[in-house]
């Protein structure tokens, strides 16, 4: 279908967007593009609780991935990584962390 661009003048003649133009453009988003989604955990620095739509500095949460390596489900540990760009929104229920345990969430990059 190729790539379109629009500009503000065109969104008052914007009739449709059809799944294949929203999935080629998700497809098409580089990683931590504004619109995107991560899973990003909360710096271990004392946090109890944030709730959902709380946003944050992407300085304040880090890329991460959970593992277990003990077959136990109560074990599981939070890898971190890297810290993202720009302004992320919470987009789960909730989570929680304190000062020794970081806390692994789903979460939207606004900007």
């Amino acid at each position: 279908m190729g790539t379109r661009t629009l500009t503000a003048g065109d969104l008052g003649a914007l009739t449709s967007v059809s799944a294949s133009d929203v999935l080629n453009a998700t497809a098409g988003a580089s990683l931590g593009a504004v619109g995107t989604y991560a899973m990003l955990a909360t710096s271990p620095t004392g946090i109890v609780s944030l709730s959902p739509g709380t946003t944050r500095a992407g300085s304040s949460l880090r890329y991460a991935n959970t593992d277990n390596n003990t077959n136990s489900y109560t074990n599981a540990r939070i890898r971190l990584s890297t810290a993202p760009s720009g302004t992320w929104r919470l987009m789960a229920n909730g989570v929680s962390g304190n000062s020794t345990h970081a806390a692994l969430s789903l979460w939207l990059r606004i900007s």
